[in-house]
């Protein structure tokens, strides 16, 4: 079982925009693994660990636009541009720490930026509900993945991403959001 921090150690401190964006990055890095682990476990294959990589990328730019669209109704703009920012260069450092080791040396973290603002401007069309992300925005997700797992059951992973892995990660990802999100 996934260990996901819900309250900070010591309630009573006030916390930085940067500090709530280092947790909360840490959390859909987490996240992200977690979901990887899971496709794989159901039989989608992956064949490298550059194509894990991509996997994770694409739930982390997912969460991060949740995040957005949660800030968007908590935050005013400012504070709310910080905080996606930090989070988006915490978990840009994350894939480039990684991505060293398999792909070498190269510019990663500007190579996740890049991906995440073109997935922020595709999930900013699809709707979302109280409840969460519409089901456009989770087809999106899935169609993301399954461009990115190869052939075999291809066809079957937009389909368990949309019905199986988004509602796990909206539940646990709820729990961080409210405990770090609606401060």
């Amino acid at each position: 079982m996934l260990r996901i921090p819900r309250n900070w150690n010591q309630k009573n401190r006030k916390r930085t925009v940067s500090q709530t964006a280092s947790a909360i990055a840490s959390n859909i890095w987490k996240l992200s693994s977690k979901c990887l682990l899971n496709l794989e476990n159901e039989g989608f294959d992956t064949h490298t660990i550059a194509q894990r990589l991509d996997v994770i990328q694409e739930i982390a730019a997912f969460l991060i636009h949740i995040v957005d669209r949660h800030a968007y109704k908590e935050f005013e703009e400012e504070k709310r541009l910080i905080l996606i920012n930090d989070i988006s260069q915490s978990c840009a450092n994350l894939m480039h720490n990684s991505r060293l080791e398999i792909d070498g040396e190269s510019d990663h973290r500007k190579m996740f930026i890049e991906k995440l603002n073109i997935r922020l401007d595709e999930y900013a069309h699809d709707g979302y509900e109280n409840e969460g992300p519409g089901f456009a925005m989770k087809r999106s997700l899935g169609n993301n993945i399954m461009a990115i797992m190869g052939e075999t059951d291809n066809k079957w992973i937009p389909t368990y991403v949309i019905d199986q892995e988004v509602p796990k990660l909206m539940v646990s990802f709820g729990r961080v959001l409210n405990s770090f999100v609606k401060q």
